[in-house]
C-alpha cells in the first residue's frame, strides 16, 4: 500500500453494534441460556428482525447438539477470524465455513450475511449509525486529510462526502469464505471501485504475508521506473509488495498510466533542455521537492517517478550530449 488507513478512528456506532453481536457469541460459548444471551436493550430493538427471531435462535439451538470437539473449532473460528492483524501477518491461518459442522454452517452465513446486507435497513441501525454512507463519510475525512487516491492503486481518486455514492467497503478477509468477519470494522476497508471489482474481487488475502491496513506504520513503499519498467521497492514490506502486486496488479496499473501520460507530464520540461544541465536540474529539482509535499493527491508519485527516471542524467552530471536520451540507464537518484 501507498500509505495506511488511521488505526485510531473509532466510530461508537458502529462499534457498539459489533460489541453486542461479539456478546451473543461469548455467552453462548459460556453456555449462558439462549434469553441471557439476548438480554439487553440491543436485541430487545431487535426482536422483530429475522437475526433475533430466527438466525441467532437456530444457531444457539444447533450449536449446544454439537460435540466439545466441534464447538472447540467454532470457537476457535471466532477467536482467529475476528484478528484481522494476525491474519494479514501470516501468524495464524483463519477458518473457513467449510471447517465448521454442517448443522451451524447455515445458521453462521445466514447471520453473518444479514449483518451486512440487511442490518443497515433496520430502524434502529438508520437511527444510530445513519447508513454505511454515513460511515464512509466519517473514515474519509479521518483519513484523507493529506491523501486523495487510493491506497491500494495509487490511480484513482477515492469518492468524496459532497458526492452522492462512496466507494465500496472490501471484505478484506472474505465474509463468502470465512465466519465472523462481515462486521469487524477493520475488515471493512475501503478501496477504489476499480480496485474492489475487478481486481481484488475473491481473492483470499490469508494466503500470503500481506499489508495490514490500519496501522501507526509508515509505508515505504516507492515507485521507481527505469525506461520502460516499473519498480516497487520496499525495504520493510518485501513480502507484503509481492503480495499487493499479484492480487491488485500494481506494476502491471501502473504501466499502462504512464504509457499513456508520461509525454504530457513531460512536455513542460522539454524546452528547459534548450538552457542546459544546470536550469534543467533547478527545475527538476524544485518541482520534485513540490511533489513530496503531497505525494499521494493526484498522481503526484508517479509525476515524481517519472522525472527521476528522465532526468536522472542531469542530477549524475552526465554531459548529455555525449549520453543521448534513448540510452540513459544510470542509477536513480532520490530526491528527498
Amino acid at each position: 500500500m501507498w500509505f495506511f488507513y488511521n488505526i485510531n478512528f473509532q466510530n461508537e456506532h458502529l462499534d457498539f453494534f459489533i460489541d453486542k453481536i461479539k456478546s451473543f457469541f461469548t455467552k453462548t460459548f459460556n453456555e449462558e441460556s439462549y434469553d441471557e444471551t439476548i438480554n439487553s436493550n440491543f436485541f430487545i430493538q431487535l426482536k422483530k428482525t429475522n437475526l433475533v427471531k430466527y438466525y441467532l435462535k437456530d444457531f444457539y439451538n444447533n450449536y449446544t447438539l454439537l460435540n466439545e470437539q466441534q464447538k472447540s473449532i467454532i470457537k476457535k473460528a471466532f477467536e482467529i477470524n475476528t484478528d484481522i492483524e494476525i491474519i494479514c501477518y501470516s501468524q495464524l491461518k483463519p477458518i473457513k465455513y467449510s471447517e465448521v459442522h454442517e448443522s451451524v454452517r447455515g445458521d453462521l452465513k445466514n447471520i453473518f450475511n444479514y449483518l451486512y446486507k440487511d442490518l443497515p435497513k433496520v430502524k434502529y441501525f438508520k437511527e444510530t449509525l445513519g447508513s454505511f454512507k454515513n460511515y464512509y463519510n466519517q473514515f474519509y475525512e479521518h483519513n484523507f486529510s493529506n491523501y486523495t487516491q487510493c491506497p491500494f492503486c495509487g490511480l484513482k481518486q477515492m469518492k468524496t462526502p459532497t458526492e452522492t455514492r462512496r466507494e465500496p467497503f472490501d471484505h478484506y478477509l472474505l465474509q463468502s469464505n470465512y465466519p465472523f468477519v462481515s462486521l469487524i470494522r477493520n475488515n471493512l476497508v475501503p478501496m477504489c471501485h476499480d480496485c474492489n471489482e475487478d481486481y481484488k474481487r475473491n481473492k483470499d488475502i490469508s494466503l500470503s504475508k500481506v499489508f495490514y491496513p490500519f496501522t501507526e506504520e509508515v509505508s515505504d513503499v516507492e515507485l521507481e521506473i527505469r525506461g520502460g519498467e516499473v519498480k516497487l521497492n520496499s525495504s520493510k514490506f518485501p513480502e507484503e509488495v509481492e503480495s499487493w502486486d499479484n492480487i491488485f496488479e500494481i506494476k502491471k496499473r501502473l504501466s499502462g498510466h504512464i504509457e499513456r501520460n508520461k509525454e504530457g507530464i513531460l512536455a513542460n520540461f522539454t524546452e528547459l533542455e534548450l538552457f542546459g544541465d544546470e536550469k534543467l536540474e533547478e527545475h527538476v529539482t524544485c518541482k520534485i521537492n513540490f511533489l513530496n509535499k503531497q505525494l499521494y493527491f493526484s498522481n503526484n508519485f508517479i509525476e515524481k517517478a517519472i522525472l527521476l527516471d528522465e532526468y536522472d542524467y542531469v542530477f549524475k552530471k552526465i554531459d548529455s550530449s555525449a549520453y543521448p536520451k534513448e540510452t540513459r540507464k544510470v542509477d536513480l537518484i532520490n530526491i528527498k
